[in-house]
């Protein structure tokens, strides 16, 4: 099997690290804790991680098409964004973020346990 471009790999990284840093959080926390929102109008733990798992959910199909799409053989010395990756990255960081609010799709509609939250986000990682 061929490696993984350095960025693909860097990427990897980054969700593996992802993981283990909710299932710390979630072991350092109480059931109580996970599911309890901090304030009326800001997400609990398993709020947050329920949202990351219904926008992964929602953009998987696209990122496998787009794999699947892409041309086989010699790997770019370097991937690069495109104008929309752009602007997608910019709306995403902080203070860019809090100014654009989650659209319902991706709005959690309940607080699930701590193992269910996290297998699914597992699943999709």
């Amino acid at each position: 099997m061929p490696s993984l471009h350095w960025q693909l790999e860097a990427i990897r990284g980054e969700i593996q690290d992802n993981k283990r840093h909710a299932h710390e959080l979630a072991a350092s926390v109480t059931d109580e804790q996970w599911m309890t929102r901090p304030e009326p109008d800001r997400w609990s733990m398993a709020e947050c991680v329920i949202h990351l798992n219904l926008t992964s959910a929602a953009m998987l199909a696209s990122l496998n098409a787009a794999i699947a799409a892409a041309p086989s053989g010699k790997q770019p010395r370097r991937y690069r964004r495109d104008p929309i990756g752009w602007m997608l990255c910019w709306t995403m960081e902080p203070p860019v973020r809090k100014q654009f609010p989650t659209t319902a799709p991706f709005l959690p509609q309940r607080a699930d346990s701590k193992e269910s939250t996290l297998a699914e986000f597992d699943a999709q990682h």
